[in-house]
């Protein structure tokens, strides 16, 4: 596809479910198709979706999720070989899951592929067409109200752009990913995110207790008061569609793990909603109690700060990491960061043995640096 001017671009709505069934037929025989959402988060646990845009290199469709339109057939896009490209996906793909009832199969995200090729990190949607295209993108729609109908032609435009100029930095960033070998690393760590984003949708293992802030002063067994209220305030947020800081915000679970507070008076005093109380409290009460019962081996790992000493041996194993992403021209903290590997170094300075490998570094990024940091484990403890 060569890069075109938006304004060429035929953009048309899907109107019926007939014209959807046929059109994500076709869809699903293409190579590609860029897509993108917009959605709105009014005290709501989850997003409310407010359109999906799609273009199939010659014309872009717009998806009115308000409009009635029986959205099923999308499904069969979303698994086939047809590559999804999306730009910083994470919320896009429960926004999806919502409106189809599956998640994305061969992804490609854009801002993951900046990365992969050191043209930055967490790079945003403008920075890259502008890094990329050399265009500069108005922001003006961004925040705009997605939920009023009719949209604005403004929207309309918006919408239609944000799909076109995606597919043209794709299709640059693609050839780049080729010429690198790196496809390979992009379809990887694309399927990480959709099976992160998948987790935490649904609520599954400890995610929700591993993304309460303040945690790190807590003794194992406040933490398992905090994992258990984390765990029950998400499910609550996601029964409710409501915000989970209205039920309970991170700085309440902290302190209930503090003072391990089981009683309706406390909960009060901790400035805990009303009608939480009235409702929960007793729960509550229950899961700290149940939390501050269960046996040693089942509490949580404290994470542990390295003796001041201990922080030479640190810097002596992320040393492989760095020369490995120079020689891939990489920016080191692409393949891991430092603190990643915070937990087998204690091990080993406590220890005087090898720790477990960091399970949250695999696939490409182990095989990049396995041999050297296990190499500079071994001198260590030599």
């Amino acid at each position: 596809m060569q890069s075109q001017n938006t304004n060429n671009v035929p953009v048309q709505f899907v109107t019926t479910d007939q014209m959807l069934t046929d059109l994500s037929e076709e869809w699903s025989e293409l190579p590609w198709i860029a897509l993108d959402t917009e959605f709105v988060r009014r005290d709501t646990y989850r997003a409310i979706p407010a359109l999906i845009q799609i273009f199939d290199g010659e014309s872009v469709w717009l998806i009115d999720p308000k409009s009635g339109v029986d959205l099923s057939p999308l499904a069969l896009v979303m698994t086939s070989d047809c590559v999804k490209i999306l730009h910083s996906a994470a919320e896009d793909l429960g926004v999806l899951f919502q409106c189809t009832g599956v998640w994305i199969e061969n992804l490609h995200d854009t801002q993951l592929a900046m990365s992969l090729l050191n043209l930055g990190q967490s790079v945003g949607y403008q920075k890259m067409i502008s890094t990329m295209l050399e265009v500069e993108l108005e922001k003006d729609e961004t925040q705009s109200d997605w939920l009023r109908r009719p949209l604005s032609d403004q929207q309309v435009r918006y919408a239609a752009d944000d799909v076109i100029y995606l597919a043209q930095a794709w299709l640059k960033l693609y050839e780049q990913l080729a010429e690198f070998d790196r496809l390979a690393w992009l379809n990887e760590d694309c399927q990480t995110l959709v099976d992160r984003s998948r987790e935490l949708y649904e609520m599954n293992g400890d995610l929700p207790f591993q993304r309460v802030k303040g945690i790190g002063r807590l003794n194992r067994r406040a933490l398992a008061v905090v994992r258990a209220l984390a765990i029950w305030r998400e499910k609550v947020a996601a029964e409710k569609d409501i915000p989970k800081g209205r039920i309970l915000a991170d700085r309440q679970i902290v302190e209930i793990g503090l003072r391990k507070s089981t009683s309706l008076v406390e909960f009060d005093q901790l400035a805990v909603p009303k009608g939480i109380i009235r409702n929960y409290g007793v729960l509550m009460g229950e899961l700290v109690k149940g939390a501050m019962a269960l046996d040693e081996d089942l509490l949580p790992p404290r994470f542990t700060l390295l003796p001041k000493d201990a922080k030479s041996w640190l810097d002596a194993v992320y040393k492989p990491v760095k020369e490995a992403a120079l020689s891939q021209n990489l920016d080191a903290a692409v393949i891991c960061r430092k603190k990643q590997f915070q937990e087998m170094i204690n091990h080993a300075w406590r220890n005087n043995e090898m720790g477990d490998w960091p399970e949250d570094i695999i696939g490409w990024r182990k095989d990049l640096i396995e041999e050297g940091v296990v190499e500079a484990m071994k001198s260590l403890l030599d």
